[in-house]
This record gives C-alpha cells, sequence and structure tokens, in this order.
C-alpha cells in the first residue's frame, strides 16, 4: 500500500511539472515571437537596417491585405467557381455584398442540393500563406538603388502563418543579400506579428454557425414572423371571399425579417437592451469579449417565398358553411390555411474594433412548410416550370364578339398550371389581332379578357403554327328585382364557369351573359338561432415530399379548423335553387330582371333550419323575368 502511495505522488508531480513545462514553453514560444522581428533587423549593420525594415513594413501590408480579404469574404482568398442559380433558388454559392461576392458557409444550390462549406482554420491559414507567396514580389527595393545600396534577391519565396487567437506570425523565407560599400549583410528568413485577432473571429464565426446548425434560431425567427405578419391559419367572419396579394405579403415579411434580424445578439456587454422584451432576441452564447456582433438582412437581397394555395400572384380563401346549408347565410366564415416555403440570405458581421478588422460569412435561411428546416428533411421544391420563357412558336388570335365586332382583349396561355403574359390584341383591317410567340404545348387554353365581356378561354396546341378566333359574349348589366322582401345572396354560375354573385339591396345590378346558369338563391331575415362549436377537417394540395415533388407531383396535407359558438340574428327564410338558360337575344332587350324565389316562417329550431334548406334545394319557382 505505501509504495502504491508512494506511485501516486510520483505521477501527480509529474503531471504539475508537465503542466509547468507546458506554460513555459507557450510563454517563451511567444516572448521568442513577439522578439523575432527585432531579432531580424538587429542582425544586420545599422547602415543596412532601413532596407530590411522597408521590406518587412511592406510584408505587413500585404499580410494586412490577405488578412482583410479572407476576412471578409467569410475566410477565403481564393473562391471556388460560381454555381448559376434558378427561378426556384435564386441563391448562387455566393452573397454579393456591396460588390464583394461571400462564399456561403450554407445554402442550397440552384439544384436544389444542400451544401455546407465552412474553411478550417488550417485552410485559412494556407491561403494567407500562398497570397503572401504570391504577392511578395510587389514588395521590390528598387528606391535603395538610388541611394548607394546593392541588393541580392536569390531562391524561392516560402511563407509560414501561425494564426492564433489575438495575433498571426508570419515567417517569409526569402534570402535577401544589402551591400553599402564595403558592409554586407544577408537575411534568410523575415519574421514579424500583426496583431490581428482573426482566430478568436473565426472562433466566434464557428460557435454561431454551429448554433444556427444545432437550434435553427434564424429559422425560428422567421417562421415567427411569418406567423405575426403574414395569414397562415384562422378564419374571418365574411361571406365574400378573402384574397390577399402575395406581393403585399412578401413585402411586409422583408421588412419585419430585416427588423428581426438586425436585433438579435448574442450573450455580451457590446449593447444595451433598451426594454426588456428584447431579450427574445439574445442567443444564449457568449460574444467574445471586446468584438462587436452584427446579423444583417437586406431586402434587395435574393428572397424566395412560395405559398400553397395560390394562384398568379394571389393568395385566397373562399367562404364555407359550418354544416349543410349554413355557408349562404348573411353570416358566413372564411377559413384559411396557407403554407409558405422561404428562403433568404443572412450575413454575420463580426467586428474588432481595436484592429479594425472584420470577419463575416452568410449563411442561407429555409422555412420549409410553415417549420424550419431540418438535416434530415427532404427537399422537394415546387420545379417552376420555365414555360413562359420559352415562346418560341408563333400564333395569331383574332378576337371578336358575338356579333363579331373586334374586341381589343389582354391574351394569356395557359399550360398545365402555368399562366402566360402574351399580349393585348390590336384593331385592324382583319379585326382584333394579336401575332406573337406562344410557349409550344398540346391541349393549354388561349384566355381573353377585356372590360364589358365575360372572360373566355378555347383549347388551343401551339406545338405548330395555328389562328385562334377567339369569340367573347357581351356581358349586360341589368337591374334586379325579387318578388319577396328582405335581403337575399344571389348567385348565377354558367356553365362554362362563368359566375356572379350579388347581395341585394346592397347591390341591385347583375352582370349576366348568354348560356345556362345555375341559379341560387337564399331570402335571409333577422331571427335568434345559436350555432353550437364544432370542428372540421380541412385538406389542401401541397408538393409531394423528395423526388416525386420535383416531377411536379403533389400530396394533400390536412388541418384541423375549430369554429367557436355563434349567436346567428340572420337567418334563412326562403329562396330557390333552379336552372336558366337565356340567349343573348333576350338579354340584349332588356333592362331590368325580377327573380322569384320561395318565403317561409323563420326557422326557430335546428331542425326548422335544415328543413327550409331542403325546401330551398327541390320546391319549383317561377323562371326570371326579363324587361
Amino acid at each position: 500500500m505505501k509504495a502504491q502511495i508512494t506511485l501516486f505522488v510520483v505521477i501527480a508531480i509529474l503531471i504539475v511539472a508537465s503542466v509547468g513545462t507546458a506554460a513555459y514553453f507557450t510563454n517563451e514560444s511567444a516572448r521568442r515571437k513577439a522578439l523575432a522581428e527585432k531579432y531580424t533587423i538587429e542582425s544586420l549593420k545599422e547602415e543596412l537596417r532601413p532596407v530590411e525594415q522597408a521590406f518587412i513594413d511592406c510584408l505587413k501590408e500585404r499580410a494586412r491585405q490577405g488578412l482583410d480579404i479572407a476576412g471578409v469574404q467569410g475566410g477565403y482568398i481564393k473562391q471556388h467557381a460560381d454555381e448559376p442559380s434558378s427561378s426556384y433558388m435564386p441563391f448562387s454559392n455566393k452573397l454579393d455584398f456591396l460588390g464583394a461576392k461571400i462564399p456561403y458557409w450554407w445554402y442550397i444550390s440552384g439544384n436544389n442540393i444542400v451544401n455546407s462549406k465552412v474553411p478550417k482554420l488550417s485552410e485559412i491559414d494556407k491561403q494567407i500563406e500562398d497570397y503572401m507567396n504570391e504577392n511578395i514580389g510587389e514588395c521590390d527595393l528598387d528606391s535603395f538603388f538610388s541611394q548607394g545600396f546593392e541588393i541580392i534577391e536569390e531562391g524561392a519565396v516560402r511563407t509560414s502563418a501561425v494564426i492564433s487567437d489575438d495575433y498571426i506570425d508570419f515567417e517569409i523565407s526569402k534570402r535577401i543579400t544589402i551591400s553599402d560599400g564595403d558592409v554586407t549583410g544577408t537575411v534568410d528568413k523575415h519574421a514579424f506579428r500583426l496583431p490581428v485577432r482573426l482566430g478568436r473571429l473565426y472562433r466566434q464565426a464557428t460557435a454561431i454557425y454551429n448554433l444556427e446548425q444545432s437550434n435553427l434560431f434564424l429559422e425560428n425567427y422567421t417562421v415567427d414572423a411569418i406567423a405575426l405578419y403574414a395569414p397562415v391559419s384562422g378564419f374571418e367572419l365574411s361571406c365574400s371571399p378573402k384574397i390577399w396579394l402575395q406581393q403585399d405579403i412578401e413585402n411586409k415579411l422583408k421588412k419585419a425579417i430585416e427588423a428581426n434580424i438586425g436585433a438579435i445578439k448574442l450573450k455580451g456587454d457590446y449593447y444595451s437592451l433598451n426594454k426588456a422584451e428584447n431579450k427574445y432576441f439574445v442567443q444564449n452564447i457568449q460574444a467574445e469579449k471586446g468584438i462587436n456582433i452584427n446579423f444583417l438582412y437586406n431586402p434587395a437581397w435574393p428572397f424566395k417565398m412560395s405559398v400553397n394555395p395560390s394562384s398568379n400572384g394571389f393568395m385566397r380563401a373562399d367562404p364555407v358553411g359550418l354544416q349543410q346549408g349554413i355557408g349562404i347565410l348573411g353570416f358566413c366564415i372564411v377559413p384559411y390555411h396557407f403554407v409558405y416555403d422561404l428562403n433568404y440570405p443572412v450575413l454575420v458581421q463580426i467586428y474588432d474594433p481595436e484592429q479594425n478588422y472584420l470577419f463575416q460569412f452568410p449563411m442561407l435561411v429555409s422555412v420549409f412548410r410553415n417549420k424550419p428546416r431540418t438535416a434530415e428533411l427532404s427537399y422537394s421544391p415546387i420545379v417552376t416550370r420555365e414555360i413562359c420563357s420559352r415562346k418560341v412558336q408563333q400564333a395569331v388570335v383574332n378576337v371578336m364578339d358575338y356579333y363579331g365586332k373586334p374586341v381589343n382583349a389582354a391574351i394569356k396561355f395557359k399550360c398545365l398550371d402555368t399562366i402566360c403574359e402574351i399580349g393585348n390584341s390590336e384593331p385592324s383591317s382583319e379585326g382584333s389581332i394579336l401575332v406573337a410567340d406562344f410557349p409550344q404545348c398540346v391541349n393549354g387554353f388561349v384566355l381573353a379578357e377585356a372590360e364589358g365581356y365575360a372572360p373566355t378561354k378555347q383549347m388551343a396546341s401551339t406545338n405548330q403554327f395555328g389562328i385562334f378566333d377567339i369569340i367573347m359574349m357581351p356581358l349586360h348589366n341589368l337591374n334586379v328585382n325579387f318578388n319577396v322582401e328582405g335581403k337575399v345572396i344571389l348567385s348565377a354560375t354558367e356553365s362554362d364557369g362563368y359566375s356572379t354573385t350579388i347581395v341585394y339591396p346592397g347591390q341591385n345590378k347583375i352582370s349576366l351573359k348568354a348560356g345556362n346558369y345555375q341559379i341560387k338563391a337564399y331570402l335571409i331575415k333577422e331571427g335568434n338561432f345559436k350555432l353550437a362549436s364544432q370542428s372540421t377537417e380541412k385538406c389542401i394540395t401541397v408538393p409531394a415530399a423528395g423526388v416525386e415533388g420535383m416531377i411536379g407531383l403533389t400530396t394533400e396535407q390536412c388541418f384541423d379548423l375549430n369554429y367557436p359558438a355563434i349567436d346567428m340574428t340572420e337567418l334563412p327564410a326562403g329562396g330557390a335553387t333552379f336552372n336558366w338558360t337565356v340567349s343573348e337575344d333576350e338579354l340584349s332587350e332588356a333592362r331590368q330582371i325580377t327573380f322569384n324565389l320561395n318565403s317561409y316562417a323563420v326557422p326557430k329550431t335546428a331542425d326548422e333550419l335544415v328543413n327550409i334548406y331542403n325546401l330551398i334545394e327541390r320546391e319549383e319557382v317561377e323562371m326570371p323575368t326579363l324587361r
């Protein structure tokens, strides 16, 4: 036992000694490096020292230039080749910031490949050495020749750079022989230290990067911004469709993201919190002392937002009923659920004010289907069909109305689910003509819109030259009357897709074209009825995951909608459902239309309500009269 204790004591002494020895050599190495430049210069006789001092000063300038380039470009002096972006993912492998191209540390390429390109500290060190080797030629000593010096430079250049937390030690191997009359001296190695805290700033940068990869804090702030500044899930009490302009939502999100990203801080003393709630923006990692950290997003930078469901730049939610027959009441609900994919860059800047040194790097922030992206996430992009950019087939569109008169119309072309702007038809001796290039497509649709006419579409194949005659039906604006008194909600849907809805008496005119209509009308009167709270499921179509999504396949995503109990004071008390055909001649001669509806007592129970709905659906009424 005594021998065993003695062994432990000996081991402890050795450990302490080794620690002390390591500390000694570390301090001694630092001391020697600090004196290296002085020794290099003082190794020469005094009259030769100005030449070596000038050479060292020039080397310092070149070294600082290389360090500045590496800092501004995310650790890269020599960059990878540019990668192309795409309409789906408009980000290359570099962020263009004030004319400088900064390689992303994390990004999604234009062809949807996730990439992480964080340089190792040893790689940065190697690039700095290469930069010095390639640019040392700028440090010429020709100016000393006129002063009588003779200078001979020999051998290849080899640079050694060692990056520490608070400085970088350089040693450049290059033989220089200096002569001034009878005095001659030779220097083989030129050593100096630059007080640039690249090592410390790089460590801070990788800590931020690793925090983002593990916690996705940038994505989480983005999800919060979407919830606050964009419609996601909910409902509104309305009988009209709710429509959002996608560009407006995108602009709001850009402003919100710019403010939120700029407010992000790390734990430290380089800022002060004006409000307690700003702690929300403080990340749980420590900032290096004496270092400032900024997070930047600029709305002018690339930004990709896609929303499902949406169409032609609009997001629309339609009114629905809580149970059969109630969606057509004056008290309607518009539920909505939108799924967002969002991608944009964030630039992280780490600045040392003492040495005026900046290290920065960008990362792509990616939100997928309203959630932060994850390492395991299978990205399934909605592949943007570049149909509209490939207008290669000429076609002619001639637009006229029912009477053969030319109509100046806006022409679009629909192929699959893509709608392309084509142009406007213009008057000519042969009618209203548009000659333009179309995307090649089989069984697409030519779409025509003009004021005073119902929107018109015609099937068309544009895989070869074609002439398409479009006949547009006039819309006739008629005064509306009913055979009953009260509020009426009436919808008229024509067999080719045209539809219109009015709420009478607030709207007392209706625009109709000739065709076959289904008419639904509901007479609304005051009453008192309580609708219990309910839950329902709504499903929307979103891109499928993985490869299926890339080839355009979709899948359903379902979610629950919960509706509160509602006290209803307007209830159906009559109406009608019927089919009706009207000709162009009849409409052209008419100025007024009267609809005939059935009228019933205001319901007081759920059974009475359902019974009225059934009566509205099946009881016959007289057809509308025109005059």
